[in-house]
């Protein structure tokens, strides 16, 4: 049973980290993503976009950290869905990391920009570009990957019971909620960070707080996982 106790601590652990800094790193990312002269501007802080970049650094790294510290357990439960739970949580960590790629690319344009003193047109049309790579993965990754991590997570945490039913029944409805809210977006319904989709996503924050509080505390329902033991 130690083992599992480690591997709730640290699913806790991971799931926590995106919470406690993706919002931080969105707040530094703004001077690049919302200012067109971001690139032209001499006065533009470089050191902000870096400390953005290594807290979305971390959060690419817990989302990965989850999908090892959970598959142990789930595996017990439905292996090809936990191989699947996996493999999207590997997507979605990539898919982030595509976003600080294009922001780091960024920085480099404009290094090289204020280094040459070059037509600056021609290098804010491929800092838009680069830009827009990175809200394209905002998309992708918290609008539709992240959701349907979420109910398959959900649905694999209400079969096993190794965590208490409410908190599975969140994510596994929420999920598709904010999955359907994310196609909605690919069809225009409404703008990127409008208010919207924030509130949609705000059981979701309840299940990844109350999730992670539960396993860092309380570790995964002990009869439960002795069941899973023996099945498994």
């Amino acid at each position: 049973m130690s083992k599992f106790r480690q591997y709730a601590k640290w699913t806790g652990i991971f799931f926590l980290i995106p919470d406690i800094a993706s919002i931080p790193a969105l707040i530094l990312f703004q001077p690049l993503l919302r200012h067109d002269d971001f690139i032209t501007s001499s006065s533009a802080n470089e050191t902000q976009i870096l400390v953005g970049v290594f807290l979305e650094i971390l959060v690419a790294l817990a989302v990965a950290g989850t999908a090892l510290t959970l598959y142990p357990v789930l595996k017990k439960q439905n292996q090809p869905m936990a191989l699947g739970y996996v493999v999207l949580r590997a997507m979605e960590a990539t898919v982030i990391m595509v976003g600080i790629l294009s922001l780091l690319a960024v920085l480099t344009l404009r290094q090289d920009f204020l280094a040459t003193n070059a037509d600056p047109s021609v290098y804010q049309a491929i800092g838009k570009a680069l830009v827009a790579v990175k809200d394209w993965t905002f998309t992708f990754g918290p609008g539709i990957i992240l959701p349907v991590n979420a109910t398959l997570l959900g649905y694999l945490l209400l079969k096993s019971k190794v965590v208490p039913r409410a908190i599975a029944l969140i994510a596994l409805i929420d999920g598709p909620i904010l999955l359907v809210s994310g196609i909605a977006f690919l069809f225009g319904a409404y703008e990127q960070y409008s208010p919207l989709p924030a509130l949609l996503a705000m059981p979701m924050l309840v299940f990844e707080v109350w999730f992670s509080v539960r396993l860092i505390t309380k570790g995964f329902n002990p009869s439960a996982v002795a069941a899973l033991d023996k099945k498994g």
